[in-house]
């Protein structure tokens, strides 16, 4: 069994980016070469965080032998480092990183997602539009151009774009690329495309939030719309939440979370705490100032108050 350092922390908290940083710095080096780090959004991967008993962050939890042997709140960088080294030194039989991975999975996941969902059009492809590297990437691109289709890249190519270029064939179920997606969902490869602009008006059978998705290329404004556009369009029902369900951060999130589990009704949650820009941009995209806000076919239904007469009427 293996020894293992995970740090869980959280996007808004100043203490938890700067372990990261030293995090990253210290696998950079490799110093510690019997020690695993792994770093997870606390929020984000509730339920590993509940499972080693996070309540706060930043937390450092050391793992030795699949079993939590120590765990840390509010530890500072020189506690941090002082906790990888001696954890080095300890003696343990062989590695295990099975937490890690289960960690590193998790994060992946959500990278993969909000790259998705970052361009209501967006193509993974070998290289990019200016400079593409195999011959179905650049007919892809050709093709979106000639139909004047706006999207975004990621090249798939880069070292450091491996992961994605891997989990996405899983994610999606897709094993070839460049793969195609437009708001949020897989259209598909070269071959898929070819066959809609057979069919005439590729941008119309995409049904993208064109003019917006144009705009967001060129205009930071734009851009943010379009994107929390795709989001409270990612799932029937979204409700944009401080914290996440089971691990809120307010009352009133809390209670709509409640209310919308007794109920019955199934819904994504994104966490505004984590994203400034669509906690920011959401009270002027649909013009209600405050949070929790819940969407059902991207239209804002309210909040909790709403949600509360609603129940009444209904009995419940």
């Amino acid at each position: 069994k293996g020894k293992v350092l995970v740090l869980f922390g959280a996007d808004w908290d100043e203490p938890s980016q700067q372990l990261n940083q030293l995090f990253a710095e210290l696998a950079r080096l490799k110093k510690h070469p019997s020690v695993t780090l792994a770093s997870a959004d606390a929020e984000e991967c509730e339920a590993l965080a509940e499972k080693f008993g996070v309540e706060a962050v930043p937390t450092l939890v050391t793992l030795k032998g699949g079993e939590v042997a120590g765990k840390a709140e509010g530890v500072d960088a020189a506690a941090a480092a002082a906790a990888v080294e001696a954890l080095d030194k300890e003696k343990v039989a062989t590695m295990d990183a099975d937490e890690a991975a289960a960690v590193a999975k998790v994060q992946l996941e959500q990278r993969m997602k909000q790259l998705i969902f970052s361009s209501p059009a967006m193509l993974f492809m070998k290289g990019s539009p200016e400079a593409p590297r195999c011959g179905f990437s650049r007919k892809v691109c050709e093709l979106l151009q000639g139909a004047n289709v706006p999207f975004a890249t990621f090249d798939i190519l880069l070292p450091e774009n491996q992961d994605v270029r891997q989990g996405l064939k899983t994610y999606s179920d897709w094993p070839t690329y460049p793969q195609f997606y437009a708001n949020g969902d897989l259209v598909g490869g070269l071959d898929i495309l070819q066959e809609m602009a057979a069919d005439g008006d590729l941008l119309g059978q995409l049904e993208l939030q064109d003019p917006e998705a144009e705009a967001a290329l060129e205009d930071p404004e734009a851009a943010l719309n379009a994107r929390l556009k795709a989001l409270v369009n990612q799932a029937k029902a979204v409700l944009f939440m401080k914290g996440t369900p089971g691990n809120e951060k307010c009352g009133f999130s809390k209670t709509i979370v409640a209310l919308l589990r007794d109920n019955g009704v199934e819904f994504d949650a994104f966490d505004i705490l984590t994203d400034d820009d669509v906690r920011q941009g959401l009270k002027k995209y649909s013009d209600w100032p405050t949070f929790p806000q819940f969407y059902v076919d991207g239209e804002l239904l309210g909040g909790l108050d709403i949600l509360q007469e609603m129940a009444a009427e209904e009995g419940g």
